[in-house]
């Protein structure tokens, strides 16, 4: 017996896409050597194929067992000058997710819906004037196939997170992308609009009642693209809030439930306002 059919023998553990159940190949998993390690390699594993395997496009995959993995790189095994086998390092993810703009993620139609992440806690994203304050910070695994810029949003379940770098792809294969995790984005307010239109017939300011308006809630200094010299100085517990046009026309002024808008910014089918609490 060759040693490529040795690999061959071992390799019989049926994997499955997990997009397409059509899909199969035969492998075998076993631990990475840095398994007992803290970090984020600990839950990583080691996928042996022969040579002839090909991984499923969207390089996620279930094992027998009903776990979900994502794939990234082969590395190879040779003898004698001839590749004996492949071997993927695999990460465990749990939740199909998807991934999109703001726009996209108030209203649930985030344009990439089969997303599956492996997301790592790295440190404390702390607020420079409330120190007891701060949001955790993540990395994100992905396959390799995926690509997003900074600025996209993750939902994985019930959590959003905001990219703060575009992806990109590390030694083993993942995409990864740092990111901060949001507490509560998506949240609902009665928006008070047209503050700052004078009406000369009542000599009064007009203001009109927007109801139940959902909206994208996150501090702002983790709005990084919103922050320019054009608009004011940041205090101590601004956020920015996104809002729809389809929904309200925010300006100046203009409450969104408790916080006034100080300034906007359009992102086309979009604004996103600096808003400080009046409380």
């Amino acid at each position: 017996m060759q040693l490529s059919d040795s690999v061959k023998y071992f390799s019989t553990e049926t994997f499955t896409d997990a997009f397409d159940s059509s899909v199969t190949f035969k492998g075998l998993i076993n631990p990475f050597s840095e398994v007992a390690n803290s970090g984020a390699s600990s839950q990583r594993r080691i996928l042996d194929t022969t040579t002839d395997v090909v991984i499923p496009s969207g390089r996620v995959v279930i094992s027998p067992s009903g776990e979900i993995f994502i794939v990234a790189a082969a590395n190879h095994d040779y003898w004698k000058g001839s590749v004996l086998r492949h071997k993927y390092p695999l990460l465990p993810v749990t939740i199909l997710g998807a991934a999109g703009d703001i726009g996209e993620s108030i209203t649930d139609t985030q344009s990439d819906l089969l997303v599956y992440c492996y997301p790592y806690f790295v440190r404390c994203e702390l607020n420079e004037e409330e120190r007891s304050d701060y949001l955790s910070g993540f990395e994100l695994y992905f396959s390799q196939v995926k690509s997003y810029a900074r600025g996209s949003i993750v939902k994985l379940g019930t959590e959003y997170y905001r990219l703060k770098t575009d992806t990109w792809i590390d030694g083993a294969g993942f995409a990864v992308s740092q990111a901060v995790k949001l507490e509560a984005p998506i949240q609902t307010f009665d928006l008070k609009v047209g503050r700052g239109t004078y009406n000369a017939t009542t000599d009064a300011y007009g203001e009109t009642t927007v109801a139940g308006i959902e909206c994208f809630v996150e501090p702002l200094r983790q709005d990084y693209e919103f922050v320019t010299p054009s608009f004011n100085e940041i205090d101590v517990g601004d956020k920015a809030i996104t809002v729809l046009k389809a929904d309200a026309t925010m300006a100046v002024n203009d409450l969104i439930g408790t916080y006034r808008v100080l300034s906007v910014r359009d992102n086309g089918t979009w604004v996103t306002c600096q808003c400080r609490s009046l409380s």
